[in-house]
């Protein structure tokens, strides 16, 4: 009788091991901020089209030729693509993770490549702006379902964005936002947009970055036509 409880007891002592060792190693493979991520869903659809106007504000310094003490202000890099239309083709919507956290959720779907771009009527855009274009767009667009969880990976705001930058979101009463900001020493870089509360369309996606030492100012904006 007394070997038959000692057996049990060393059985229960063996079973408590094994679950206390399961929750330290589940510890360890889900930190505490991971989240859930089974509500959100995609409110497109590959194959949809969605077509924006863009709108270029910013300049460039440069020296006076006619006097090198003067500084002048010459079009930003992007003015040809100013007044156009782009039309975007969702083409790959990534799946998206069971579980997330900020850096999850930057890596696998905010910078994940979802769309191509086209100008309206169907011509090609010059592969120097529509890469960055594009870019802009994509990262923008955002899975439905679940907008606290989302407003929850990132701050609203901060006062260190200096490298690896930091991402933003805020919850708004009729949109979402969603950007990022760094500070690389000498200038300010940062991408954001207003996106749709049904669908996780960008309404407007935009690029505000200023670089000091090379006197370059850019305002790229992206505005949903249709």
């Amino acid at each position: 009788m007394a070997r038959r409880n000692r057996v049990a007891l060393l059985t229960a002592a063996t079973i408590a091991t094994i679950i206390l060792l399961a929750f330290c190693l589940l510890s360890i493979w889900n930190p505490s901020d991971l989240r859930d991520a089974s509500s959100l869903t995609w409110g497109v659809n590959e194959g949809d089209e969605l077509v924006y106007l863009v709108v270029i504000r910013g300049y460039r310094e440069s020296i006076d030729p006619e006097n090198s003490s003067n500084m002048i202000l010459g079009p930003p890099f992007f003015a040809p693509m100013n007044n156009t239309r782009v039309r975007f083709n969702v083409t790959n919507l990534p799946s998206l993770p069971l579980v997330i956290d900020g850096d999850i959720f930057a890596e696998e779907v905010l910078n994940y490549s979802k769309t191509e771009c086209r100008f309206e009527n169907e011509s090609e855009i010059p592969s120097m702006f529509r890469d960055y274009i594009n870019r802009l767009l994509y990262r923008c667009l955002l899975p439905v379902g679940d907008w606290p969880l989302l407003d929850s990976l990132h701050p609203n705001e901060t006062e260190d964005a200096f490298y690896p930058g930091v991402y933003l979101s805020r919850t708004y009463a009729d949109s979402f936002y969603i950007g990022y900001l760094l500070w690389p020493g000498d200038a300010i870089i940062s991408w954001g947009g207003n996106v749709s509360l049904t669908t996780g369309i960008p309404i407007v996606a935009e690029d505000v970055s200023e670089y000091y030492s090379v006197g370059v100012y850019i305002n790229n904006r992206l505005i949903l036509v249709t």
